[in-house]
């Protein structure tokens, strides 16, 4: 078998590194290779399933990064395999222990349009008077049920365009049948904004707009509480490794000899 040159071990290092970016996105927004195994089974079965189109996705990533990570040889290509993932997740949990510690920004409440031009990628509190809010459209309501009944459904209602200065960005509230039912009333809107993708079946809903992202205002719990789970299983994972090193540098216990 032929040698593969360094230039070429590099390329499969960043091939591989491109491959885990584009399945963890691929997951995350539900689109790309997800959304096109999603999208074959409701069109075949009339439904999808959640796992499935995990773990076709997954076969679908893990045959062709397993063939780049065996050609990734040498120093460099190995640093490249290892070091940008260990660089995102740094990132991601510099990020965790901030949005916990501080409890994330509260966004401009002075209107909703400055809520809206405020919005970021990263979440944010977000406190207004139902009279600052422009009106749902409830003709667009779309709904996924997460439990065994309705009761647990999901709701994404967008709101009426044209209320804020970029109305081709979808604004959007997640909220559940309680929480819609109280706003409707006149409550305030309480919770987190943040621009973020909205799940296949939202969009799917929606065919006449199909953008992956929009700007998400979720009417429940705050940044702080939303990213406590994911500061939680840092932690579990980093009392694992620890404990597994310090096992490792110990070395296997040795049994002691039977007294006479």
């Amino acid at each position: 078998m032929k040698k593969i040159s360094p230039t070429t071990a590099l390329f499969c290092a960043l091939g591989f590194n491109l491959l885990l970016a584009s399945f963890a996105f691929s997951l995350w927004a539900e689109w790309g290779p997800y959304g096109w195994i999603t999208a074959a089974q409701t069109a075949l079965l009339g439904s999808y399933s959640g796992k499935a189109s995990f773990m076709l996705t997954f076969i679908l990533h893990l045959i062709p990064a397993m063939l780049l990570l065996l050609m990734a040889w040498g120093r460099v290509a190995k640093g490249i395999v290892l070091g940008l993932p260990v660089l995102c997740i740094l990132a991601h949990l510099s990020l965790t222990v901030w949005l916990v510690s501080t409890g994330g920004r509260h966004t401009d409440a002075g209107s909703f349009d400055s809520a809206v031009r405020d919005a970021s990628f990263v979440p944010q509190n977000i406190v207004l008077e139902h009279a600052k809010l422009p009106a749902l459209d409830m003709e667009k309501i779309s709904g996924i049920r997460t439990g065994a009944s309705d009761l647990g459904a999901d709701l994404y209602v967008p709101f009426t365009a044209g209320a804020w200065p970029e109305p081709e960005m979808k604004v959007i509230l997640k909220t559940k049948s309680e929480g819609l039912d109280k706003l409707t009333r006149g409550a305030f809107l309480e919770g987190v904004i943040q621009k973020a993708p909205l799940p296949y079946l939202v969009r799917q809903s929606w065919p006449q707009d199909p953008s992956v992202f929009a700007i998400v205002i979720e009417d429940r719990g705050s940044v702080r509480g939303n990213w406590i789970p994911a500061l939680a299983a840092y932690v579990v994972l980093g009392i694992w490794g620890i404990s597994s090193f310090l096992k490792r540098k110990r070395g296997p216990a040795v049994p002691r000899a039977p007294l006479a």
